[in-house]
């Protein structure tokens, strides 16, 4: 979404604005080479003007109404009422309006009235004239018939004139002391008006008001805001202002803006936005600071090329490391989307490197067929660390290179794969490189209710080869492998209880093993064929008072899950795409405890859980979900890499979640060796929620590893809270107690003054081993009208858990004209 432009002139400065970046880059380098500080903060200083007058000169916000209605005005008499509108449309035509109101009488009422020859109407004292969604109200109201025009004149300072029009989404307000207007679509001038738009709650003043065809209106000598009457945080002050409300723009010539009483910005000529219609134009810019990228500024343009194509460039401007080119286009269609972005640095000043990122994403489906693509690429393994302004692109080490094809049918679909990805890597901590796919096909059918059976069919063929792999990691083989798995299942389900026995087999084989070095030494193929037996059955018990907690509901649901699985020797079959999972409530009712397909794990063993619910009476919705979970083994499991205790059973799972009260919700997990009665794994969280925007959460997540080294604990504190009636404080800390170290700290505050906010974070995060970036958020929000600074939302949605952005109350239809 972007903001209007409307002349040559303004696509040309636009340019000329964006080359300037460079130019400073250019100098602030000479300046810093020549060590002239005073040189350099002065010229610092203009270049840091440039760019404010980038951002608000033409900045797209996205609209929010303003916390207060309009001008403050008594209820007025009218002959009939005025109904109130449903929200707007993106558009709408005024000139439906009109035809409306001329097929609608013109009714009056006043303390006298005069008619001469059915030309002119002259109303006095106490006035009201109302003609469809116009009412007009005034000491003396003149209405000519034949021109279907009304003057209306406020004789009294105490009682100005008014002009009321509904619109959708609202009623445009009028006040003046003289003005003359048409009825049917509001043209005609107004002297010393103050009005007010509904449709986008703002207000303004000037000397003389012109208003012209199609909901436009043009202001001489005005001032124009959103903030509610008798605030003037910030005020649009211009020699002319156009107001379109058909087209949702603004437009003023000799333009100066005022925050606080102080001019932050003069500009002959400046647009604004009246909607969320997206527009070519300035996007709102980012300033920020870091550690890694110094100063930086992003001044993004957005070109609307098409109702359903659009174009972003970003401009980026880093003073310890250049100027870097970027942009994204994307694409819709009624079959298709997708996106393209790139971004390019040059000449990194730093590491003296060209440096870019490219992804390019796809999905096209129709009539069954879905298809598509993900490519991305980066130059080097550190671009995310030293470039990205996100945790969640530097914790990113695997880029897809994805192309997919498939085709599905009520009963069975096919997919065809090709993926490969480009694993980033930290040197001194290198993560494993995942096989390329070259080629992958999978077959599936699912064939329910044949005789009382459930049957399905799942196949696979891939062919996995390696990538280059980095020093120190070792050189595994490379070669296809296919499997087949046919199931069948007789489910009987009651509504007390359940019992679904299942068969099925897997078949596996590999072929064409070989290594590219030379190096691999052993057969070329292996097969594996093995029968899966389940029976998984419950039951679904429920009483109107608990036995804990007397005023819910409670439902008590025991489970068992018998699995059996012969075993076979696997040690010398590849690994290709398989690992253990990790263990769970989910992984308790599974019939393998491996991801993938290159290790199916032995099994004689039947798992025993239950699960108690406490339902509220009212609502019928979970307010206590308590869960208890153990596997028993009859045999030890021998596949290798299984970490099966040496014991008959498993660890003990323990879990509660739920909205405790109101206010409170609870969601943990624990896992016990109860053969030592050592804690193995815990995950408590806790969440209070007493009002909107007041929130705070605590996580505790403890691993025990085989030693202390690999023993993880970690502390995670949020939350988001309104410290006074405008102050927010919001915050988040990520703390690992055995390194004494913070993984991820977020802080900062927020000021809602309605019509217009201010952020100001700090973010400290881990980017690798030992090292961590700090970046400073700073951005000034005026509502209606534009941004200034890093947009730090983002953040905040990721790192604090139900944060709730900053709004002001929505407004339609509540002024109480």
């Amino acid at each position: 979404m972007g903001c209007p432009f409307a002349e040559g002139f303004n696509f040309l400065w636009a340019v000329a604005k964006i080359l300037s970046n460079y130019i400073f880059t250019y100098a602030i380098n000479q300046l810093s080479d020549c060590n002239s500080y005073v040189n350099f903060r002065l010229f610092f200083k203009s270049s840091l003007l440039m760019w404010v007058l980038q951002a608000v000169y033409c900045a797209q916000a996205q609209y929010t109404a303003a916390c207060l209605p309009g001008p403050q005005t008594s209820t007025i008499p009218v002959n009939g009422p005025i109904s109130n509108s449903a929200r707007p449309s993106k558009k709408f035509d005024s000139a439906e309006i009109s035809k409306a109101d001329r097929s609608k009488p013109v009714l009056g009422s006043a303390d006298k009235l005069t008619s001469q020859s059915d030309q002119t109407t002259v109303l006095e004292g106490n006035a009201t004239l109302n003609r469809g969604t116009v009412t007009v109200t005034g000491d003396l109201i003149t209405y000519f018939q034949l021109s279907d025009e009304v003057l209306l004149e406020s004789i009294s300072p105490e009682g100005p004139a008014r002009v009321l029009r509904q619109v959708p989404g609202g009623v445009d307000v009028l006040t003046t002391p003289k003005a003359r207007l048409r009825l049917d679509d509001n043209t005609g001038y107004a002297q010393s008006p103050e009005v007010f738009y509904s449709r986008v709650n703002g207000r303004g003043k000037a000397d003389y008001l012109e208003n012209l065809p199609d909901q436009k209106s043009r202001l001489i000598n005005a001032q124009y805001t959103t903030c509610a009457p008798g605030d003037d945080s910030w005020i649009l002050k211009a020699r002319t202002i156009l107001i379109d409300q058909s087209a949702d723009v603004g437009t003023a010539q000799g333009a100066v803006l005022y925050f606080k009483n102080t001019p932050i910005l003069g500009t002959p000529y400046f647009q604004f936005p009246l909607g969320k219609e997206r527009r070519t134009g300035f996007l709102p810019a980012s300033l920020g600071l870091s550690s890694r990228t110094g100063i930086d500024i992003t001044t993004p343009y957005y070109i609307n090329l098409a109702p359903n194509r659009d174009l972003t460039l970003e401009p980026r401007l880093m003073s310890k490391r250049g100027l870097q080119l970027g942009g994204e286009f994307r694409y819709l269609a009624e079959n298709y989307r997708g996106d393209a972005r790139l971004e390019w640095l040059p000449n990194d000043t730093i590491s003296g490197e060209q440096r870019y990122y490219l992804q390019a994403r796809h999905n096209w489906a129709r009539d069954g067929w879905v298809g598509g693509y993900n490519l991305q690429t980066v130059s080097d393994d550190r671009y995310f660390v030293d470039l990205s302004k996100s945790i969640s692109n530097v914790s990113n080490t695997s880029l897809p290179r994805d192309l997919f094809l498939s085709y599905t049918q009520p009963l069975w679909s096919v997919t065809g794969r090709f993926s490969s990805f480009q694993t980033l890597q930290d040197p001194v901590s290198p993560v494993p490189v995942p096989f390329d796919r070259l080629p992958q096909l999978s077959f599936s059918y699912i064939k329910p209710s044949v005789a009382g059976l459930d049957i399905s069919v799942n196949a696979e063929v891939t062919r996995f080869s390696r990538p280059a792999l980095p020093l120190g990691i070792p050189s595994l083989p490379e070669g296809w492998r296919s499997y087949v798995q046919p199931s069948v299942s007789y489910p009987i389900v009651r509504p007390a209880f359940f019992a679904i026995p299942k068969l099925s087999v897997h078949a596996t084989r590999y072929w064409g093993l070989h290594q590219d070095d030379g190096q691999y030494v052993g057969p070329t193929a292996f097969n594996r064929i093995l029968p899966i037996f389940s029976i998984d059955s419950g039951l679904n018990l429920e009483r109107d008072q608990g036995l804990v907690f007397s005023q819910w509901k409670q439902t008590l649901e025991p489970r068992l899950f018998y699995l059996r699985v012969p075993y076979k020797n696997q040690s010398k079959f590849p690994i290709f795409d398989t690992a253990l999972t990790d263990f769970g409530f989910g992984q308790l009712f599974s019939e393998n405890v491996f991801s993938g397909q290159d290790r199916i794990a032995d099994a004689n063993q039947l798992t025993v859980a239950a699960t108690t619910r406490y339902l509220d009476p009212v609502t019928n919705e979970d307010r206590l979900r308590l869960a208890i979970g153990k596997r028993f083994y009859f045999s030890q499991p021998k596949v290798e890499n299984t970490q099966a205790p040496q014991s008959k059973s498993s660890d003990l799972l323990l879990s509660a979640s739920g909205p405790i009260t109101r206010t409170l919700t609870l969601d943990s997990t624990l896992q016990l060796n109860t053969e030592n009665n050592r804690l193995v794994r815990s995950v408590i969280g806790l969440r209070y929620n007493p009002a909107e925007r007041k929130l705070f959460n605590l996580a505790y997540r403890y691993t025990r590893g085989a030693n202390s080294v690999e023993t993880s604990e970690l502390l995670d504190l949020s939350g988001q809270w309104q410290l006074q009636p405008r102050w927010y404080l919001v915050g988040r800390v990520n703390y690992s107690l055995p390194e004494r170290r913070i993984s991820e700290a977020v802080a900062g505050v927020e000021y809602d003054a309605c019509c217009w906010r201010v952020r100001t974070f700090l973010n400290r995060y881990a980017v690798a081993t030992k090292k961590a970036t700090t970046s400073l958020f700073i951005q000034l929000e005026l509502v209606g009208l534009g941004s200034i600074g890093n947009d730090p939302l983002a953040l905040l949605k990721r790192s604090v858990p139900g944060y709730r952005k900053l709004e002001s109350p929505e407004t339609w239809n509540t002024a109480p004209y």
